[in-house]
């Protein structure tokens, strides 16, 4: 199948943005492709659909989503007929003509080692993203240095003068893009120089960022870059900022969560205006070794950083022992029974109910598979939203 896709990068020479990173590929690729397509007609991968199958099909056969499904754990699945129908299509490009598209945004997600020399085995990139690398996707990877290595690795399928953008200022990282990759044409994102709102979430200035840097890459003028990025709007399940009726925003961050995205997130309720800071928390998923730290590590970030901490399940139990470990006070946090994918969530919601107040910023967040984007649902509808904002 790879060698399919390669071919066809070969005949047609699309050209290629490829994004990668622990946090924030999603509303990276979403800021790059608004921007380009000011210019260009641009075609993508499913978000949901961001693993080898995904990026493969979206070579083989573009804008076509039908080749795969959602499964339970919340990961895009492929059938049998999937592969052969996409094996087929693939191939009438390569024996035939046929009009291809110019120009392709993937995000490219990683979570073990060797998936990015697979993705170098039939991507040419013009211009190659690493957002940011954190804990995220450590189950299969013995370190953070093995972890960041894999990811820095697409700047390997870069074209000769092609450009690698680090979308946040780590120097750990950059010193191994240096060490291991070099020579490379690297531009580390510091700023946005165009000034333009953008939607809720601190997510959004640094993939604005680098969308800016891609435009300017390919030659857009600053008129086309701010009229691309005044587009943008929320992506559901990646803080999603509903508001409701007694003043409550509650922002739907349920898609999916590692240490620096839950952290982010809890910072972010200070920008939706006053009232208190509450967080709901659920499990974060593929930490490998460095599991029981991360939630740990929330706890004591939340403690800091909110009025407020629920947590759900066992995973929240560890996130509640970091907040009170940090100082935060007992009645300042309440544990709640979870369990992953749960879709009865009456007897959670009401015991919420019970417990938010006028004007509370709430942050729903936890992996995917941990299920709360129908806690998120239910909950939004349960108060209802305000419709004179």
């Amino acid at each position: 199948m790879a060698g399919i896709a390669r071919a066809i990068v070969s005949k047609y020479r699309p050209i290629i943005v490829g994004i990668t990173g622990s946090v924030g590929k999603t509303t990276t690729q979403a800021a790059v492709v608004a921007v380009l397509r000011e210019a260009f007609p641009v075609m993508t991968n499913d978000t949901h659909a961001t693993s080898e199958w995904g990026v493969l099909a979206a070579i083989l056969a573009p804008g076509d989503h039908s080749f795969y499904r959602t499964g339970k754990s919340g990961w895009t699945e492929i059938t049998a007929a999937g592969i052969f129908r996409l094996m087929f299509l693939g191939m009438t490009k390569v024996v035939f003509a046929v009009k291809y598209p110019k120009l392709f945004v993937l995000e490219m997600g990683i979570d073990h080692p060797g998936d990015m020399a697979f993705f170098n085995s039939f991507l040419k990139l013009d211009v190659a993203v690493v957002t940011n690398v954190g804990t995220a996707h450590r189950e299969f990877f013995g370190s953070k240095e093995d972890l960041i290595s894999e990811k820095i690795s697409i700047f390997r399928g870069l074209k000769k003068n092609g450009l690698a953008i680090l979308g946040e200022d780590q120097e750990e990282v950059r010193r191994l893009v240096e060490k291991e990759i070099n020579p490379v044409r690297l531009l580390t994102i510091s700023g946005q120089k165009i000034e333009v709102k953008l939607p809720d979430g601190r997510q959004w200035p640094p993939a604005a960022a680098v969308a800016e840097q891609v435009g300017a890459e390919f030659a857009l003028t600053d008129e086309q870059i701010e009229s691309g990025i005044s587009k943008l709007s929320p992506i559901p399940g990646r803080f999603e900022a509903n508001r409701l009726n007694r003043g409550i925003v509650l922002v739907d961050d349920s898609y999916n969560s590692s240490l620096s995205a839950v952290r982010l997130g809890m910072e972010g309720l200070s920008d939706l205006g006053a009232g208190r800071k509450v967080a709901i928390l659920g499990g974060m998923r593929e930490l490998g070794a460095v599991h029981n730290e991360a939630h740990t590590s929330v706890g004591e970030g939340a403690a800091k950083t909110v009025d407020l901490l629920i947590t759900l399940g066992a995973d929240g139990k560890l996130i509640a022992d970091g907040a009170r470990k940090a100082g935060m006070a007992s009645d300042k946090i309440i544990e709640l029974v979870w369990s992953d994918g749960d879709t009865n969530t009456r007897a959670v919601v009401d015991t919420i109910l019970g417990i938010l107040q006028d004007n509370d910023k709430v942050l729903i967040k936890a992996s995917r598979s941990v299920g709360l984007a129908k806690l998120a649902h239910d909950l939004t509808f349960a108060i209802g939203f305000d419709h004179a904002q």
